[in-house]
């Protein structure tokens, strides 16, 4: 394992000293919009962020969102099985309701347990993510102390078009799609599609832990993904849009005996206006709902073998949001208001199932010369525990044409859940929100085709949430996350290329153990080349070893590294024959103690997009 992530840091080293100096002008001009909620060119975001196209997503050639995040730097992901299964992330050391998920901006998590259903989250309809990693809670509120990522579902522009996607592998994996979407007319846009994936094949769980005999059986996921947008240009620098995305997913899974189905639903509904007011002052309204429906059964039974009743719990997220964009001297200032309306429904009696928030924000993004500036600050007020004000400070510097050092330093919270709060017998309506400080200070390197980010950062958890005796949680534990965190991406000589390595000390400073599910090191490498019609990709990922609990007599899980390799072939402009070899080695590790994580699996896939 060792020799594994000294090559990755090694491969990474050879790559920038060798190609950092002879490549043209690309990533620096990509427009992102999550560091800041405008629009900033990668180049001058001072947040270390990185943007995922749909070019890229095809050729990682990753169905679905824990897939795909544990290729990028900075990011862990612990799951209880294959494919559907409950899947954590953890960014620079921030667990999974430390990180805030968006989906065309709009929350998606549960009120219940904080965290986001990633595991739900198929990628055929998915058009761009954009990942910032650190706090950014002073531009997003709770949650975002560890950083964001942002899912950008397919909206349709230019010539109307069609696509058909089929896939099938082993073990029972089948997943395929079709859509269709462009301009209707001088003005109005829209996309329309449906997908569905089947997977599993396999036990989630080691046979060495299982209790209960019929958990033996092979688990299998289904998921139907629905997305569709519209919008209308209604006069210059005025459009109206409105945009739905739904994904319904059904999990067999292994529990001991105390359920074997969980139907998970997630959705978003928003409908927005975006208004050029002047050439200085553009504003954006926008009113939306998340929702996360989740019920378990046992053979159709909303009871377990043991005659208790299966917990059903379900989180309406109603948002409001109001941005003003100003154009102000070297820079634009960003003025915003937002509520947020949260609703928890459930068969367990909560003491309570509703709050709402009401947000106000500002902030500024500019550059005078060859400095770069950017201030944050968010106010916001929960009605059952208080307000809770948060702010970020960050400056750049441009010491050379292509490279800048950028620095930062600022505060986060995180609000308590309904299960902290209200969960009957095992709650605590008197704890106060998990706050943090961080600081980073890094140095880019934006060029022909090429990105490479080096930097250090440094965060600091007080007034965590844990359970104490009888299960009833309590503000107590401090933790601290420092690291290094190394990036590099390109391409040279045809050759595409990326590789990441995230040295950390994720430790608890209460009992001095390494946080539950982090690694010291970590890290990724990618190669990929066009030649004429054929197209190739490997990619090898690594991980030290990993405790599974936060405890003193937790068992710790060996480190792994794994090898997937994809290949395409186009027929024609329109049509592609795709073919991706998973854990191609057939590594046999795991994510979480106990549970299996998907061996060898061949899958070949034909993907038609003609136009009309």
């Amino acid at each position: 394992m060792k020799t594994t992530l000294t090559a990755v840091a090694a491969c990474f080293a050879a790559s920038v000293s060798a190609q950092a100096d002879n490549l043209p002008t690309y990533y620096g001009d990509e427009i992102v919009v999550t560091p800041t909620r405008t629009d900033v060119p990668l180049a001058d975001a001072l947040q270390a962020t990185t943007v995922i196209t749909r070019a890229q997503i095809k050729a990682s050639g990753a169905r679905d969102l824990p897939t795909l995040l544990e290729q990028q730097a900075g990011i862990e992901i612990a799951q209880n099985g294959g494919i559907g299964t409950t899947a954590s992330v953890f960014m620079r050391g921030a667990s999974s309701n430390q990180v805030l998920i968006l989906v065309n901006g709009v929350r998606v998590d549960s009120a219940t347990t904080g965290a986001t259903a990633i595991d739900q989250i198929m990628l055929s309809d998915v058009e761009r993510i954009e990942i910032v990693r650190g706090n950014v809670s002073s531009v997003y509120g709770s949650s975002a102390m560890g950083g964001v990522i942002q899912i950008f579902t397919k909206r349709g522009r230019g010539p109307l078009r069609a696509s058909v996607r089929v896939a099938a592998g082993g073990q029972v994996n089948r997943n395929g799609g079709a859509g269709i979407g462009g301009d209707l007319g001088d003005h109005t846009h829209f996309y329309l599609s449906a997908s569905a994936t089947r997977g599993g094949g396999f036990s989630a769980m080691r046979p060495q832990v299982i209790t209960y005999a019929p958990d033996l059986d092979k688990d299998y996921y289904r998921n139907s993904t629905y997305n569709f947008h519209i919008s209308h240009d209604w006069a210059k620098g005025q459009t109206v849009g409105f945009t739905a995305w739904l994904s319904q997913g059904n999990l067999e899974y292994d529990s001991g005996g105390f359920g074997n189905h969980d139907f998970e639903n997630l959705s978003t509904l928003s409908l927005y206006s975006v208004n050029r007011y002047s050439s200085t002052w553009t504003s954006k309204l926008t009113l939306a709902q998340g929702m996360d429906d989740q019920k378990n059964d046992q053979s159709g039974s909303q009871l377990d073998i043991h005659g208790d009743l299966l917990g059903n719990f379900g989180t309406r997220n109603r948002q409001v949001t109001w941005d003003h964009t100003l154009n102000v001297g070297p820079g634009q200032a960003l003025l915003g208001v937002s509520g947020l309306w949260q609703k928890v429904t459930s068969n367990v009696v909560f003491n309570k199932t509703g709050r709402h928030v009401a947000s106000a924000y500002a902030g500024y993004h500019g550059a005078v010369g060859p400095h770069l500036f950017q201030a944050n600050v968010r106010v916001d007020d929960y009605s059952d525990f208080g307000s809770h004000t948060t702010g970020l400070i960050g400056y750049g510097y441009r010491f050379a044409q292509h490279w800048r050092v950028r620095g930062s330093l600022s505060t986060a919270f995180r609000a308590p859940t309904f299960n902290d709060l209200y969960y009957p017998g095992y709650s605590n309506p008197d704890l106060k929100p998990e706050q943090s400080e961080s600081g980073e200070i890094g140095i880019v390197y934006t060029a022909r085709k090429a990105l490479v980010q080096a930097t250090y950062f440094d965060t600091r958890y007080h007034d965590m949430i844990a359970l104490g005796t009888n299960y009833v949680p309590y503000n107590t534990d401090k933790a601290r996350v420092r690291g290094i965190e190394l990036i590099a991406q390109g391409h040279y000589a045809g050759l595409d290329w990326r590789a990441a390595y995230t040295h950390q000390n994720p430790i608890d400073e209460i009992t001095g153990l390494l946080l539950a599910r982090r690694a010291h090191d970590f890290g990724n490498l990618g190669f990929g080349q066009t030649i004429g019609k054929w197209n190739w990709n490997a990619d090898i990922q690594a991980s030290g070893p990993r405790r599974d609990l936060n405890s003193p007599t937790s068992a710790t899980d060996p480190g792994y590294a794994t090898v997937d390799l994809t290949g395409a072939y186009f027929v024609s402009p329109q049509l592609a024959l795709r073919a991706r070899l998973i854990n191609a080695l057939n590594r046999d590790y795991t994510l979480v103690n106990g549970y299996n994580t998907q061996g060898r699996l061949f899958m070949l896939e034909l993907d038609w997009h003609p136009p009309i």
